[in-house]
């Protein structure tokens, strides 16, 4: 394999390594859209190398994601911080330089770092690289494309990035990324100087739609299906879902079985290219005393709300996630745990093995205290979703979906962000131990479960708020993308139209978490079309 990085990779991380006896080693697997419940950790047919690495560590089985799409999550899991506090939630606003990451805390301590990639939205342009010596696309042509897209983003040529645009998240789909992760890791493990700490990150997109996985797993979880359904172009299939027509799922319960089930071959091939991985590390003595984790950016809906894909809501077949942690040094002896945690705590979880201090600006914690206390307390989940769009009369609007949950309750609302304030659309609350499904909402904004849940959350926010006045920050310009100029300033007009600021207010305050105080205070106008709503 010729990569042009290899030799220079040598020259950067064999120099300059301090001779240490034990060097450390962490591990961080990133999963693309893979639901909680299709890993379990549990089943050696449907995932057997992560079902044998898991007797090492400690399976999380209340994992909570911070939004329901990739940008935010991984935001998350670097800094340490919610969607809703990082302000990565959309496409044209970048990971602040002013924020600290794990990866640059420990690049400051010495640590060398590897990372490989196999999604958009894990672009060096989102500020990813932080950090790392190696910082890979590992998508076919992934390097090329990227810079292309860039060079026609700054030359002005916007109609030439609109195109590429395009065609790459459609061959993103279609690709298979997780061989070239393994090739090209294993490649810069031989790098790395035996005695250097290192940390290093994968990506791997395959679990994703398209499902097209290869044999043996395209037919191993439904040998017997007969039908024509296909997992290829399944989020544009329209025997699948039609948004024009009336029901607009279009599937049958059976062809969507058969979906699923190369949902599940696609995460159980990838399971193997996991395993791929450590063996990399185990050949170069890194693994018995490393640091992994292995978790998901988000889940997936198969319609049990009406939907399919991601990035729609916040119910849990979108935001649980697996979540292994295995501490090679200080063992564990929990091996499954119900405490909620978020993918927050990474982060602070990485540092914690590291030995260096967590920023006091990160809201998650370490995990390495469950891994071998069982009572190992749940902290309450909050995650938020963010859609930008036109109103009637060609305005902006920011629809925003948040969540506040706990392993026995969820709270959800449904708002629109606009000059004038917060408009309450819709708002539930979900008893998950009666309703796991989340079928049977409560919206009631008087009832005392609904009450306590929204005040809860309130409280977080204000919470969040505190630390956003605290922490460092970098104008909000500064923080805009390759995308924000491609699509010529809007989601600018976006940010500062629909939100009201303008000269007496900083724009960066566009990314301030926000919430909508105690149920009294919300405008007359949310409250009116929230009951017309429920009345319907």
């Amino acid at each position: 394999m010729r990569l042009p990085w290899v030799a220079l990779a040598i020259g950067i991380l064999g120099l300059g390594a301090c001779s240490k006896p034990e060097p450390r080693t962490v591990l961080l697997v990133s999963l693309d859209s893979t639901r909680a419940d299709m890993l379990d950790f549990r089943d050696p047919v449907a995932a057997p190398r992560l079902t044998e690495f898991a007797r090492r560590g400690t399976v999380f089985l209340q994992a909570i994601s911070g939004s329901s799409w990739t940008l935010p999550t991984h935001a998350q899991m670097f800094s340490g911080q919610p969607p809703v506090l990082h302000g990565v939630q959309h496409d044209g606003v970048r990971l602040d330089p002013a924020a600290p990451t794990w990866p640059g805390l420990l690049a400051d301590v010495g640590w060398t770092g590897l990372g490989y990639y196999t999604g958009w939205y894990l672009a060096k342009d989102f500020g990813f690289p932080v950090g790392f010596d190696v910082y890979e696309n590992a998508m076919h042509q992934g390097e090329a494309v990227e810079r292309e897209y860039a060079r026609l983003v700054q030359s002005g040529d916007l109609a030439g990035a609109t195109q590429v645009f395009g065609t790459r998240d459609v061959a993103s789909h279609r690709d298979i990324s997780s061989p070239r992760v393994v090739e090209r890791l294993g490649v810069a493990l031989k790098a790395v100087a035996r005695d250097a700490d290192l940390f290093a990150f994968v990506h791997l997109f395959d679990p994703h739609y398209d499902y097209i996985p290869p044999p043996p797993w395209d037919r191993k979880f439904d040998p017997e299906y007969t039908g024509s359904i296909s997992g290829r172009d399944f989020y544009l299939n329209k025997e699948i879902y039609d948004a024009e027509s009336e029901p607009k799922r279009r599937i049958s319960d059976r062809d969507l079985a058969h979906i699923v089930a190369l949902y599940r071959g696609e995460i159980g091939w990838t399971d193997q290219h996991v395993g791929q991985i450590f063996d990399a590390l185990d050949a170069r003595g890194r693994l018995d005393d490393a640091l992994v984790i292995v978790t998901a950016d988000h889940g997936e809906e198969f319609f049990e709300h009406g939907g399919r894909g991601h990035r729609h809501t916040l119910y849990d077949e979108q935001l649980r996630v697996p979540l292994l942690v295995v501490d090679g040094r200080g063992g564990s002896n929990v091996r499954e745990t119900a405490a909620q945690v978020s993918l927050s705590d990474i982060a602070p979880t990485i540092l914690s093995f590291a030995g260096v201090e967590v920023p006091k600006s990160w809201t998650g914690r370490s995990l390495l205290p469950a891994l071998s206390d069982p009572d190992f307390a749940s902290q309450p989940a909050l995650s938020s979703l963010q859609h930008y769009r036109r109103g009637r009369s060609g305005e902006y609007v920011i629809q925003v979906v948040d969540a506040w949950r706990t392993p026995e309750q969820k709270l959800m609302r449904w708002l629109e962000l606009r000059p004038e304030g917060l408009v309450l659309l819709d708002a539930a609350w979900y008893d998950l131990a009666a309703d796991p499904g989340e079928h049977r909402p409560v919206g009631d904004l008087a009832d005392p479960r609904l009450a306590g849940a929204w005040q809860a959350l309130e409280d977080e926010y204000e919470e969040l708020r505190s630390l956003w006045r605290a922490g460092a920050r970098t104008p909000l310009e500064s923080r805009r993308t390759h995308f924000h100029k491609m699509m010529g300033g809007e989601g600018a007009k976006a940010d500062l139209a629909a939100l009201g600021y303008g000269g007496e207010r900083p724009p960066e305050e566009a990314l301030a978490p926000f919430g909508l105080g105690p149920p009294e205070r919300l405008q007359l106008e949310g409250i009116e079309r929230w009951s017309r709503r429920r009345d319907q």
